[in-house]
């Protein structure tokens, strides 16, 4: 599998094959973490945050991550301009 700086580079792609208009970016990284705003979406929902949480954790977890942890604490459907994925993992 790929590396999960690879798979977090490519998750906007990967959106925007699923999800059109999206805009998915990476706003920090360090070696066991990511934070990630999704900025534009068609229909913000809560049903398909989680799906994006359930997509990540898998993805990282394939790559070799351990423990992964996703957290949302700001989101397009509460009102916020922009929907806040904060990953760690070891």
């Amino acid at each position: 599998m790929a590396s999960p700086g690879h798979i977090i580079d490519r998750a906007g792609r990967v959106m925007q094959t699923y999800y059109e208009p999206s805009e998915l970016k990476v706003i920090s990284r360090g070696k066991n973490h990511v934070t990630l705003h999704l900025i534009k979406f068609p229909v913000p929902n809560d049903v398909v945050d989680q799906r994006l949480v359930g997509w990540m954790e898998k993805a990282l977890e394939l790559s070799g991550c351990k423990d992964v942890k996703i957290n949302i604490p700001k989101s397009l459907v509460r009102g916020h301009t922009y929907t806040e994925f904060s990953i760690t993992w070891n």
